[in-house]
C-alpha cells in the first residue's frame, strides 16, 4: 500500500505509468464500506503512515460473492484485496476493480 501513496504523492504521473492497468494484491485496513454495496475503500495503518491520499477506491463485483463478504467485516477490519488498477490521478487517487478478496 505504501509503494502506491509513496509514488503518488512525489509523482502523479510516474504514478498512474507504473501502475494503471496493472494487477495487485494489497493488504491494509477498511476504512469505507458503501451502502449502496459499490465500492470499499483500503487504507494503510494510519498509525504508521500520514497521506493526503490515504486510501485506495476499491469498485465490488456484483454477482462474485464479494458483497457478502464485506456484508460480514465492519471498518478498521484488517483486508487483502487483488484486482487491476483502472485508474490514477493525483486528486483522487487510485481505482481499483476487485478481482478477489482475502
Amino acid at each position: 500500500m505504501t509503494e502506491l501513496f509513496d509514488m503518488l504523492s512525489g509523482n502523479a504521473l510516474n504514478a498512474q505509468n507504473t501502475f494503471k492497468g496493472q494487477y495487485v494484491e494489497l493488504t491494509g485496513y477498511l476504512e469505507t464500506i458503501d451502502s449502496n454495496g459499490r465500492y470499499i475503500s483500503v487504507g494503510a495503518d494510519p498509525g504508521d503512515y500520514t497521506y493526503l491520499l490515504d486510501s485506495v477506491h476499491c469498485m465490488i463485483r456484483r454477482n462474485s460473492g464479494q458483497l457478502e463478504q464485506i456484508m460480514e467485516m465492519k471498518t478498521g477490519d484488517p483486508i487483502t484485496v487483488r484486482g487491476r488498477i483502472t485508474d490514477v490521478g493525483e486528486v483522487l487517487g487510485y481505482y481499483l476493480d476487485i478481482d478477489g478478496i482475502g
